[in-house]
């Protein structure tokens, strides 16, 4: 967003989406790549990142003041150019931090995708941007990323991501289990301490999802995070650049969390989201290993998901 002043001064052309696909010619290039599963297909889902109370050039400073009009606008211009590309089956919204306890921006934002995304808005005719296609006949599909104590949310908040996610039936949350911690980057959990937070936000997560009906994913750190990790490499690491902790410590006591929140059998839960294969994790200066997960923790992930 490049608008002069809050979101509520903003003109369409301060709304702006980029969208691209790292070391491929072509999203179908990517997805050519993407062997069948038990003879399901793998579906592209498209990530679209921002940060709301950052202050840098083109950052999301006043999202959540754009007027409903404005956002609905913002949320046409993702939808244009997202179902123009029938590889695209989805995507993953991590616009941080995630916050609807008031019909704010954000609200009318995820609205509107819900609407764009299953071809209901455009009046007449409706499926106004082809999210409706022969490969996705009942439209796209999206996920809105962050803390699992939105989805536990009461009142309010609650009422407001269950009408966001569920109007359309074409929307789910996920539930970050990572980055546990209000200390700065560089600053470790450890072990013990996440396994006990880990199972709190994965129960806390289980009871909101059933108390609104809302589909959901729990997100788990297969490779280092900011706050859960093997190694750090920055001036700025907390403990220097050896934890003592391997990734393992964290992926299985998520996993271990997940399984005693009963999600795995909650008809609701839609199973969980991978973190990460990375090139490199950087953040603060600091740069977090392992960037992918080990061969270990991908013979773990086989047996245990």
């Amino acid at each position: 967003m490049y608008c002069r002043g809050s979101g509520a001064t903003c003109r369409p052309q301060d709304l702006k989406v980029s969208f691209g696909v790292s070391g491929h010619q072509s999203i179908a290039a990517y997805a050519r790549e993407l062997q069948p599963v038990d003879g399901r297909p793998v579906r592209v889902v498209a990530i679209l990142d921002g940060a709301i109370r950052a202050n840098y050039a083109g950052s999301l400073k006043g999202f959540n003041q754009l007027s409903p009009e404005m956002a609905g606008l913002f949320a046409d211009k993702v939808a244009r150019q997202i179902c123009s590309d029938a590889e695209i089956s989805a995507v993953q919204f991590d616009l941080e931090p995630f916050d609807v306890r008031t019909r704010n921006g954000q609200y009318y934002f995820y609205r509107r995708i819900a609407e764009d995304f299953s071809g209901a808005s455009g009046g007449a005719g409706h499926n106004a941007f082809g999210c409706r296609d022969p490969t996705h006949p009942a439209g796209r599909y999206f996920s809105v990323f962050g803390s699992p104590h939105s989805l536990s949310a009461r009142g309010a908040a609650g009422r407001n991501l269950q009408e966001i996610l569920t109007a359309q039936h074409n929307g789910f949350f996920i539930g970050a289990l990572y980055d546990l911690s209000d200390e700065p980057a560089g600053h470790p959990v450890p072990p013990d301490r996440y396994r006990r937070k880990a199972l709190a936000l994965a129960r806390a997560a289980a009871r909101g999802a059933a108390r609104w009906g809302i589909p959901y994913q729990l997100a788990i750190p297969a490779s280092a995070s900011a706050h859960e990790y093997a190694m750090c490499k920055g001036r700025s690491c907390g403990l220097g650049a050896d934890t003592g902790s391997s990734q393992s410590d964290y992926l299985e006591a998520a996993v271990d969390a997940i399984k005693a929140s009963n999600s795995a059998t909650n008809p609701l839960y839609l199973g969980a989201a991978v973190w990460a294969w990375s090139r490199a994790i950087v953040a603060d200066g600091m740069q977090f290993s392992p960037a992918e997960p080990t061969a270990h923790d991908q013979e773990y992930l086989e047996d245990n998901l």
